[in-house]
């Protein structure tokens, strides 16, 4: 039998919680289409819950919103943001960016996000088709991803 106290926990550089495994986006390189457990967002209370754990633990001091889910699909995304500043965690969004407009923007650069992290793999409307799951237009893809640039380095 193992004994838990054999292996104590080490610090883990980025620890990614997924507050959702829900994806507006079907990528190919994705497992999330293959995946079988029951999708959903995590309740806040809980997410908080693991927060206060994380920090009184010392496991890690940066949290990474993401993994099988699109983080600006979960609601109370703005809420959580600065429980994870209160407790002096690093915190980190990973998005598809397929979601970024005026409001997200505004809202992502007036929270206490460290980092943004776009992931872009899609180069043109043909390819962003077969990766979204409902139409989005390719120039209001990328003009969503450019204001928020934009708005950053001109605020």
């Amino acid at each position: 039998m193992i004994n838990p106290d054999d292996y104590p926990i080490r610090k883990i550089y980025d620890l990614f919680l997924e507050l959702s495994n829900i994806c507006n986006f079907d990528c190919p390189f994705c497992p999330n289409s293959r995946m079988t457990r029951p999708r959903g967002i995590m309740p806040y209370e809980f997410a908080v819950s693991l927060l206060d754990q994380i920090r009184q633990e010392g496991i890690s001091q940066r949290i990474v919103l993401f993994l099988m889910g699109e983080p600006l699909l979960v609601p109370y995304l703005y809420q959580i943001l600065p429980e994870i500043q209160k407790r002096d965690l690093v915190s980190i969004i990973h998005t598809n960016a397929s979601l970024l407009n005026d409001e997200h923007s505004v809202r992502l650069l007036q929270s206490p996000l460290n980092e943004l992290h776009i992931s872009l793999q899609t180069f043109g409307q043909e390819a962003l088709n077969q990766k979204s799951k409902r139409p989005i237009d390719f120039r209001l893809y990328m003009d969503g991803i450019l204001n928020l640039v934009e708005q950053h380095y001109h605020a």
